[in-house]
């Protein structure tokens, strides 16, 4: 199987994503400011640039512009790459962001099923006892 561009995106976005959710899982990343947000998509770049810049100039291979066959210097391409995969990791943030909230509403709703059916069988059986 052959590296795409498509593919090092990808990946890339992925990698940064996770690393990303790592690093948010300590407590001052929880406060709800405009600083920490700030933070974390600054870290988000900052990671996105090292690993690309990191992995054009150390293994002296293309970037995702070079492997969709935009021909720019190795270092740009890096830079730029490093930008095209902060979005995407993002973008992947937000799909699982999505999901989680997803699962968390579905199981909100199940809970609260269950306190009302319990509530009701609770009322039903008073009921019938009087």
């Amino acid at each position: 199987m052959q590296l795409t561009g498509f593919l090092l995106w990808v990946g890339a976005s992925v990698l940064i994503t996770t690393v990303g959710n790592a690093l948010f899982r300590f407590s001052w990343f929880n406060q709800d400011t405009n600083m920490v947000k700030n933070v974390k998509v600054g870290i988000v770049m900052v990671l996105s640039e090292v690993l690309s810049i990191s992995y054009v100039l150390l293994n002296k291979a293309q970037g995702i512009f070079g492997l969709w066959g935009i021909q720019i210097y190795p270092i740009e391409d890096a830079i730029f790459s490093g930008i095209l995969i902060s979005g995407g990791a993002d973008f992947v943030y937000q799909i699982y962001a999505t999901i989680t909230s997803f699962k968390e509403k579905i199981k909100a709703e199940a809970e609260s099923s269950k306190a009302i059916a319990k509530d009701l069988s609770k009322n039903l059986d008073r009921k019938i006892g009087d």
